[in-house]
């Protein structure tokens, strides 16, 4: 049986499952047009761009635009955050097929993206995390390198624009794959959580105050409990043992 429409925005799960998305690996939400209301960004795997779905109150992204990644790009992952300080939403998108990433600035004219910035990443790129890895209160990017088997850091000027590539190794035929960060060892630095396609294992970076971090450690057999609420402990209490 369905849900009810939510009295917020008046959308059920039939309509979200009718949304089309074509060739897809990831998605992320934000609101980009300051309404009050959530928006999808979907990069197309084989379409060469990312889509943005725009959330209406009572009827369910009716409008949408498309962000030109190029020929051949093979966008396969998105992050947003506000990385230029001018309180709008910025998209970073990972490219596959030309081993770059892309950052998209939403103009001031809501709706529309300007700015386009792109950064090679010497690599296949699968996906990408936000987070401020050398505590100077700007974000920065980190990328997985699946043809590499590494990690890169992208350290963020403050004004949108972004470091040449640092890289740091997840271990030899690791082909690293997702990513994520957070404080795993409780010191409130920021830490990289990386999982390995090749070796199926998980490789944790612990992160200096620097924006540099410590050789990667990798632990078996975890990958079913990744998403499970003690994940963190587990870390701390693996690498304190």
């Amino acid at each position: 049986m369905l849900p009810k429409p939510n009295k917020l925005n008046q959308m059920n799960w039939l309509n979200l499952l009718l949304l089309k998305v074509v060739d897809s690996q990831s998605v992320a939400v934000s609101d980009f047009n300051n309404d009050a209301l959530l928006d999808i960004a979907v990069p197309g795997l084989f379409d060469s761009g990312v889509v943005i779905h725009f959330g209406y109150l009572k009827q369910v992204y009716l409008k949408q635009i498309i962000l030109k990644t190029g020929k051949g790009s093979h966008p396969v992952w998105c992050a947003i955050e506000d990385f230029n300080n001018d309180s709008k939403k910025d998209i970073a998108v990972e490219n596959s097929g030309t081993q770059k990433t892309l950052v998209f600035s939403l103009d001031t004219e809501f709706n529309s993206f300007g700015n386009q910035m792109t950064y090679s990443t010497n690599s296949t790129p699968w996906s990408v995390a936000i987070g401020d890895f050398n505590n100077n209160t700007i974000l920065d990017l980190v990328v997985t390198n699946h043809g590499k088997d590494n990690v890169g850091i992208f350290f963020g000027c403050g004004n949108g624009s972004f470091s040449h590539q640092n890289t740091f190794t997840t271990g030899l035929k690791s082909q690293s794959s997702a990513v994520a960060v957070g404080y795993y060892n409780n010191d409130r630095l920021l830490d990289i959580i990386v999982t390995n396609y090749g070796t199926n294992d998980v490789g944790v970076l612990i992160g200096y105050s620097s924006g540099s971090f410590r050789r990667c450690e990798v632990f078996f057999h975890l990958v079913m409990d990744l998403f499970r609420s003690w994940f963190p402990q587990m870390i701390l209490t693996m690498m304190e043992s």
